[in-house]
């Protein structure tokens, strides 16, 4: 058997991804996609690998029960990896990320989900802009110690910097 490798354009995957995150709101769930996706919404990336998204930790049940409802191409997510942690409040509190795929492996749709912005000054969800994290929320998460980031991290305080906000 021959499995059929789905592929999805930016465009479809960022209306799935938005898509999602309405879902979650009209269900009382605070989240928002940041990382890759934000960087290219923000205008300083030109493409992304996955959705990046920050949930409330206290939320991470009802996020998972909409997750088991939430079909791409046929197919419902599955956990990506051996190794994840479970979409789980006592794990988000923790720092852990869940990371999801949507079946057959290739197919492009990845999600990882994070309860707390790693390098971030907030642990909550609260400073959006739309259906994404923040300027200032996403410039701290790509504050890591690896090169390809601080480009972005830069592009991103300059902005901030331009609309009056002098955390950039």
């Amino acid at each position: 058997m021959v499995n059929e490798v789905m592929a999805f354009s930016y465009a479809e995957l960022e209306q799935f991804y938005e898509g999602l995150v309405n879902r979650a709101r009209g269900r009382g769930i605070p989240c928002a996609i940041t990382s890759g996706m934000a960087c290219v919404a923000f205008g300083v990336s030109e493409a992304t690998k996955d959705c990046d998204l920050l949930c409330a930790p206290d939320s991470a049940g009802d996020f998972l029960d909409l997750l088991g409802q939430t079909s791409l191409g046929g197919h419902l997510p599955g956990y990506r990896g051996h190794l994840t942690a479970p979409l789980d409040a006592r794990w988000f509190r923790g720092g852990w990320t869940s990371h999801f795929e949507w079946a057959p492996a290739g197919s492009g749709a990845y999600l990882d989900v994070f309860g707390i912005a790693p390098r971030g000054s907030s642990p909550r969800v609260t400073d959006i802009q739309g259906f994404y994290a923040s300027l200032h929320t996403v410039a701290e998460m790509k504050r890591t110690n690896r090169d390809k980031d601080w480009p972005f991290v830069t592009a991103l305080g300059t902005r901030m910097i331009q609309a009056g906000d002098e955390r950039g």
